[in-house]
């Protein structure tokens, strides 16, 4: 989870400057698997209170732009390239042919009140792609390879100090992968309306447990620590399963 690097490693690919920053501290820039540290976090609630293993990132700079996760797939002035850790230090890097590497792009449609919008959201490839990792919080299109991607890790922070509000957001096992078509923007709706969402467990209904409870957003992601986050929610009442006559308050 990236916030400021323990090391960074600088290079030029032709007249482009790449930045690179260990901040997993593993010692070695360009880590590609942000799962491969095995660290937990107890804040996403399973039933056995172990808790469920999140990402680590590396992250880059391209140029003058702003900081990103390390990605092996990048957009150069030169076009789309592959990069991979050769070594401890070395980054080898190869371009793309553009006839077998199509793009298409990602927009974050975030619904909610300004503060509960996301300040990093980080989505990740599948099969080919799975190296593939942006982050597309700005609400603005984000150029990506053709593929099925899945929101893997965000983060929401608002003021300073003693004033902050902050949560994380984490995928759960009701999250659906998406597919971006090649030449085609893939609106990425997410955000309100938020619900509270649980397990129940032993024999009776009624019986919740407590590790799991969380604030989930409409396209099934958790959110999770939260710190003073307003969250618009609704409470929904009924007399049995069928939810009729069910009562908003």
């Amino acid at each position: 989870l990236y916030y400021r690097s323990a090391s960074s490693w600088k290079t030029t690919i032709d007249t482009e400057a790449l930045t690179f920053y260990d901040d997993d501290a593993s010692g070695r820039p360009g880590d590609s698997d942000p799962f491969k540290g095995e660290l937990k976090s107890p804040l996403v609630g399973n039933q056995t209170g172990e808790g469920v293993i999140v990402p680590l990132f590396d992250s880059m700079k391209v140029g003058k732009g702003k900081r990103m996760p390390y990605s092996q797939f990048v957009k150069l002035a030169a076009g789309w390239h592959y990069m991979e850790s050769a070594s401890g230090v070395d980054i080898a890097i190869r371009p793309l042919n553009p006839e077998y590497v199509k793009s298409g792009k990602v927009q974050l449609a975030w619904s909610g009140a300004k503060p509960t919008a996301p300040d990093q959201l980080v989505i990740q490839g599948k099969g080919d792609y799975q190296n593939a990792i942006f982050d597309v919080a700005s609400g603005k299109p984000v150029e990506v390879p053709a593929g099925e991607y899945r929101v893997i890790w965000g983060r929401i922070v608002n003021g300073k100090g003693a004033r902050t509000q902050m949560a994380q957001i984490y995928p759960s096992e009701n999250s659906e992968s998406f597919l971006v078509k090649a030449g085609e923007t893939f609106k990425l709706e997410m955000g309100g309306p938020f619900k509270i969402d649980f397990e129940r467990e032993g024999d009776k209904s009624s019986t919740i447990n407590a590790l799991t409870v969380c604030v989930v957003e409409k396209s099934g992601c958790k959110l999770v620590g939260l710190q003073g986050l307003p969250l618009d929610c609704q409470v929904m009442a009924a007399k049995d399963d069928s939810g009729k006559g069910k009562k908003e308050y």
